[in-house]
């Protein structure tokens, strides 16, 4: 029944559109304007968008129907044909930093997995952890990278990086970075303890709030650009002009990257001068390190024995290709760490009593520095990690 409204519409606007240009450019060739061949396109190119997204979610359902899954609601939306009243609220919730609380109203309202529509076109969405789980491990080449997920990555990751890329793609970058990962360097914590105690002495001692998301995003951008370079951005202590650039870049165009997923191919496609410029000097900062890189290797001293950069060069690969694998271990490195940690505390703080336990199984390492060996035997600490990062997710509705 719900493809009643959307095809009432679609069918007329095709028609309207075929009888517009008939009118124009038939019958009365005299009154031909260019507002005439504007109106035209737009009827035109909205049918074929409905009745488009129309026939993907029917095919995208019979698909479902075949493998045994149960049909999904959809949002009751006040405008069934473009969905324009999501639209406008969602671009409300972004502006006032309240779009996952919006998500996660939405998920409780329709349950985990559902139909919407933003701009005229279908979106299934879910926060369901077994979907999660098959689009990105279960059943990962059956679900690629395209659509919504792909415009948000492109702009500032570039067409290489492992968000960004399927099939063959895809493995060449996961096989070159994958071995990156030298085990006995990624658990060596003396890079991470650095960071972690310029974050704690960030932290007001008079007992004053302060949002301590924006310490945890300075604090992984530090400890993420020092891994990847070798040289943090040192956000927390004594940033460069040059590095306090890069960070503002970063974020400017990770929001507006954002924004174009949400608003859809039309504003995907449209000029924005300053997310490109943004872009080219975040390269061009990581472009620099590229070049400190080669003159290490002509016996110029490092800050840190290993770096996860000069992994990346040992396979030679191309200049641009090395910067799309080099930003998306930021984003990895950097955002997630933050939001998981920043998870965390939001429920610590509202259990007393976990936070009881915790403490004792932490006072009992009679360590300062514990190994990395050591930190995975505190069970009650790993356990207290995943259910904040699980608990945040259902409780914004993201994934």
């Amino acid at each position: 029944m719900e493809y009643i409204p959307a095809a009432a519409l679609s069918v007329p606007l095709s028609v309207l559109g075929l009888l517009r240009a008939y009118n124009s450019l038939i019958v009365d060739s005299s009154r031909i304007t260019i507002s005439s061949y504007v109106l035209l396109l737009g009827l035109v190119a909205a049918a074929v968008k409905l009745n488009l997204s129309l026939i993907n979610r029917h095919r995208f359902e019979a698909r479902a129907r075949a493998l045994g899954c149960g049909k999904a609601p959809v949002y009751p939306h006040k405008d069934p044909i473009l969905g324009l009243d999501s639209f406008f609220e969602g671009l409300r919730n972004f502006k006032d930093h309240t779009l996952l609380n919006w998500y996660f109203r939405r998920f409780t309202k329709c349950g985990s997995t559902y139909w919407s529509k933003t701009l005229g076109s279908w979106l299934l969405m879910t926060d369901d952890v077994e979907n999660i789980k098959t689009i990105l491990a279960a059943k990962f080449d059956d679900w690629p990278i395209a659509g919504p997920r792909l415009l948000g990555t492109l702009p500032v990751l570039g067409p290489d990086s492992i968000f960004s890329t399927n099939g063959a793609a895809w493995q060449h970058a996961r096989t070159m970075i994958k071995p990156a990962f030298v085990r006995d360097q990624v658990a060596d914590l003396q890079c991470f303890d650095r960071h972690i105690r310029n974050f704690l002495a960030a932290i007001p001692k008079d007992g004053s709030a302060f949002d301590i998301q924006e310490l945890l995003l300075d604090m992984t951008m530090d400890s993420s650009t020092d891994f990847l370079m070798g040289y943090s951005t040192n956000q927390l202590t004594t940033p460069s002009p040059e590095a306090r650039q890069f960070v503002e870049d970063f974020e400017f165009a990770s929001r507006e990257s954002s924004k174009k997923t949400r608003f859809g191919p039309i504003l995907y496609k449209l000029p924005h001068p300053e997310l490109e410029a943004a872009v080219k000097r975040m390269r061009e900062y990581i472009r620099s390190y590229l070049k400190k890189a080669a003159e290490e290797k002509k016996g110029l001293q490092k800050e840190r024995n290993y770096v996860f950069l000069d992994e990346l060069l040992k396979l030679n690969p191309p200049e641009e290709y090395l910067i799309d694998q080099a930003l998306t271990i930021l984003v990895a490195g950097r955002d997630t760490t933050a939001a998981a940690i920043t998870g965390v505390f939001y429920f610590l703080a509202r259990h007393p009593d976990v936070v009881e336990k915790l403490r004792a199984e932490i006072m009992a390492v009679d360590e300062e520095r514990p190994a990395w060996e050591k930190l995975k035997q505190m069970k009650y600490l790993n356990n207290v990690i995943k259910e904040g990062k699980i608990s945040c997710r259902h409780r914004h509705g993201y994934l």
